[in-house]
């Protein structure tokens, strides 16, 4: 298994949004709809953090367009 830098781990430890997302994307792929509903975050919330996410390079999409 692939060591995780530290730095990353705080990254996802400092925002209740971040855990969330990637928990509910643990099982697989998901809509940023259906994240919204597991997650009862607003979808707004959560497109936010899946940039954020790839930004960091902790998710890819699946469909950009």
């Amino acid at each position: 298994m692939k060591e995780i830098p530290y730095a990353i781990l705080g990254y996802v430890q400092a925002s209740k949004y971040i855990k969330k997302v990637l928990l509910a994307l643990k099982d697989g792929l998901l809509r940023p709809k259906d994240i919204a509903d597991e997650t009862k975050y607003p979808q707004s919330h959560v497109s936010n953090t899946l940039s954020e996410l790839a930004k960091q390079n902790l998710v890819v999409c699946a469909n950009p367009k």
